[in-house]
C-alpha cells in the first residue's frame, strides 16, 4: 500500500471539497451566476450536511472546512477578474472557522488586493 505524504494530503484535501460544491451547483453553472442565495441555500443543503455514502451527519468541522474553501475559491475567483464581487450571503461568518467572532462580510464590501 503506498501512503500519501503529508505535502500530497493537504494538496488533495481542497479537491475533495471542490468536488462537493461542484456537485451541488453542477458543471453547467458559471461562477458569474453564483449569487449569495445560492451558497445560502448550499451551506443548507444535504450535498454540505450529510454524507453522501451514509446520509450521516457530517462534522461541523468538515462543514466549516468546505465553506472555507468555497470562500477562497470566490476570493480568488475576484482577484482573478472573473467574477466583480463577492457572492457570500449576508449573516454568514466571514471566516467560518471562527464563528465567534461575530464578523459578517457583505459581497460588496470586499475589494481585491492590488497586485504588486
Amino acid at each position: 500500500m503506498k501512503t500519501r505524504s503529508f505535502n500530497e494530503a493537504v494538496r488533495h484535501t481542497p479537491i475533495l471539497h471542490l468536488e462537493q460544491m461542484l456537485a451541488y451547483f453542477g458543471p453547467e453553472k458559471r461562477l458569474s451566476n453564483i449569487l449569495p442565495a445560492h451558497i445560502a441555500r448550499f451551506f443548507k443543503s444535504d450535498e454540505l450536511l450529510k454524507v453522501s455514502k451514509t446520509g450521516k451527519d457530517r462534522a461541523p468541522a468538515t462543514i466549516l472546512k468546505t465553506q472555507r474553501v468555497l470562500r477562497m475559491l470566490l476570493i480568488w475567483a475576484v482577484e482573478q477578474g472573473w467574477i466583480s464581487t463577492l457572492p457570500w450571503p449576508k449573516g454568514a461568518n466571514k471566516e467560518p472557522s471562527a464563528p465567534k467572532t461575530g464578523q459578517l462580510i457583505e459581497s460588496s464590501h470586499y475589494v481585491p488586493s492590488e497586485a504588486s
